[in-house]
């Protein structure tokens, strides 16, 4: 990248793009919901450059969070990228050109950034959670759950929606020179929204109010679960 230079990395082309450029489909988050998408999980590669990008001290033009907490990065460090709807983009604002670096290693990404240094300043990111939201617990009936009664054993549960709680995260960049803290910033706020647990019941069980009221019910049972890659 030469000096002053703006790098997107928005994952172009939208899904025919990514299906040409060899992309598979992955988990992703689509209206709120888990789905497979083609190039599902780009998003861990444009949040790994992102948070190389701040330890790098360099300017943020543009960088949006994820809907719901990621866990492949520190909270409120992660840059979520959707085409032709959300970027993620940074400058170089050093006067000398620089050389991004990604390599992969079974199930982890590393992104260095190379160039010349002409200061003696390093950067630490710290965060910091200032609110939660709890997730509420929502029972759906299912038309599908037709077993007899005494089919599965009492008390178990099919999960529709696997839950998250809602967080409120605020990162700081704390600069130091010398090994001396030098200035202390806040580089973003960053609000994740919770994602409801979805219980599906069986038909004919309505009346579930309660934790008690589901232990009394019949049901199949089924566990969804989420990978880290999702966006």
């Amino acid at each position: 990248m030469a000096k002053v230079e703006t790098a997107s990395n928005a994952s172009g082309g939208g899904k025919k793009g990514r299906a040409a450029r060899g992309f598979l489909p992955a988990p992703a988050y689509v209206g709120g919901e888990t789905v497979q998408e083609t190039g599902g999980g780009v998003c861990q590669g444009s949040s790994t450059v992102y948070l190389a990008a701040l330890r790098a001290n360099l300017k943020i033009v543009e960088r949006y969070p994820h809907g719901y907490i990621t866990r492949y990065v520190p909270d409120g460090m992660d840059a979520t990228v959707y085409y032709g709807a959300k970027d993620f983009r940074f400058q170089t604002d050093t006067p000398f050109p620089l050389k991004v670096v990604a390599s992969v290693s079974g199930r982890t990404l590393t992104v260095n950034i190379l160039g010349t240094k002409s200061d003696n300043i390093t950067v630490e990111m710290t965060n910091q959670v200032v609110g939660t939201t709890p997730y509420k617990t929502v029972y759906q009936v299912d038309e599908s759950l037709r077993v007899p009664i005494g089919y599965v054993p009492a008390g178990t549960t099919n999960v529709k929606t696997t839950p998250y709680t809602g967080y409120t995260v605020k990162v700081y960049s704390n600069l130091y020179e010398n090994g001396a803290l030098k200035d202390t910033k806040l580089e973003s706020t960053s609000v994740y929204r919770p994602r409801d647990q979805v219980i599906l019941v069986r038909k004919g069980f309505t009346d579930i109010q309660s934790e008690e009221d589901l232990a009394n019910v019949k049901i199949g049972v089924q566990q969804s679960t989420t990978a880290d890659l999702y966006c």
